[in-house]
């Protein structure tokens, strides 16, 4: 039982610690940030602003690594790279990969980029109120046998002990 105990409560904290803290931090820095300056970029593209102008608009908006990635982004879009090649430094980051998707299905298929962004913000921000919602609950179930262990020795103490001593103490009287 005790064993159970342990692990139940120790492997997802063994899980957390297989990814180091600074990629972890990096990652939810990443889709913390994601939805916000996806719609920022789709208003500059909306607003007539060329990808390589509102990409250094938006990097500038939003600090911190997706900074970097738009800034890395846009550099390569100036030098006059192919624009399925720019965008694809956006790979490299997991949490990046679905925005790197939608921009790729834009350049093959001609559709108006600030149409996608849109569509992938609203996706974006809903699974990551998801993946909160989930971590919520995740924590919620694990809390909740740790607490009842706490409250166990507190109930025997004021319901079963007083009520084994009634049972008894006229045995034991005479």
């Amino acid at each position: 039982m005790v064993l159970a105990v342990a692990a139940y409560l120790g492997i997802p904290k063994a899980l957390a610690r297989l990814e180091p803290s600074a990629a972890r931090q990096r990652n939810n820095h990443l889709t913390a940030d994601l939805p916000l300056a996806v719609d920022l970029l789709a208003a500059c593209l909306r607003a007539g602003r060329l990808p390589q102008q509102a990409l250094t608009t938006v990097a500038t908006a939003i600090p911190g690594p997706l900074a970097d990635l738009f800034t890395e982004v846009a550099h390569h879009l100036a030098l006059g790279a192919d624009p399925a090649d720019a965008w694809s430094h956006l790979r490299t980051e997991p949490a990046c990969v679905p925005f790197a998707r939608a921009i790729d299905r834009s350049l093959r298929s001609g559709a108006p980029l600030s149409k996608t962004l849109e569509h992938l913000a609203d996706d974006t921000r809903q699974a990551h109120h998801h993946a909160a919602d989930q971590q919520a609950r995740a924590i919620e179930s694990r809390t909740a046998l740790p607490l009842g262990l706490c409250f166990l020795p507190a109930f025997v103490l004021l319901s079963i002990v007083p009520t084994i001593a009634d049972v008894l103490i006229p045995y034991l009287s005479h």
